[in-house]
């Protein structure tokens, strides 16, 4: 197909053939050839919309995926990758999620989020395995040597943008809101502290200084 754009008035459907060999209904490139990005800030795949409707729930994309047998598998809805052997530039994010308020916009009657996480629990006494919402995983290969200078770890935490802005944030924002969780007692995932002496310690990093905090055992 000769290279341009096309331009369908109606939907864009297609109906999955079983014997198809290889299950893509709709491909950029293969394992064997793939398309090489000419532009910078030009997408392969790019969705852009505008919406006036003031009320519903509003999607530019969507994908809904039904698993119908039990499985021992791995399932992945989505999956993006970044593969390179060279070295990457400001930033390499493989998901980015992002919301820009502008001077106008607010989020006065609810929340916002760039990205949100939800899992709804099986509606019985879970029978094994883990679940969370979030699983931060890094793999150490060998010859792998993280060095003492190099901040590395399973989350970070930025805060930039204009100096009186960041201290009002500084001043008034926390680190993270747990919402929902019972008044503080012993034994709770929210609990009152306890009389033992700290036996261990989490590092974290402020700003370039490390710090420590302190666990006990014991309540």
């Amino acid at each position: 197909m000769a290279d341009g754009t096309r331009r369908w008035a109606d939907q864009f459907k297609w109906i999955h053939n079983p014997n198809r060999a290889y299950g893509s209904a709709i491909s950029l490139g293969d394992a064997n050839v793939s398309l090489p990005i000419k532009v910078a800030e030009r997408p392969m795949i790019n969705v852009d919309a505008t919406c006036a409707l003031a009320t519903g729930t509003i999607r530019a994309a969507e994908i809904n995926y039904t698993q119908t047998v039990a499985t021992t598998g791995a399932i992945e809805a989505l999956r993006v990758n970044i593969d390179t052997e060279v070295q990457t530039g400001s930033w390499a994010n493989a998901i980015v999620g992002r919301i820009d308020y502008g001077a106008a916009g607010d989020a006065r009657t609810g929340m916002a989020a760039a990205i949100c996480a939800e899992v709804s629990l099986p509606a019985k006494t879970t029978p094994g395995g883990q679940i969370f919402c979030f699983d931060a995983e890094i793999n150490a290969p060998t010859s792998a040597t993280v060095a003492t200078a190099h901040y590395t770890g399973f989350m970070n935490f930025g805060l930039w943008g204009n100096a009186t802005a960041v201290t009002s944030f500084c001043t008034n924002g926390y680190l993270f809101a747990l919402q929902g969780v019972d008044a503080a007692g012993a034994g709770l995932i929210f609990d009152t502290i306890g009389s033992a002496t700290p036996t261990h310690e989490l590092r974290i990093m402020i700003n370039s200084t490390p710090y420590f905090i302190m666990l006990q055992a014991t309540q």
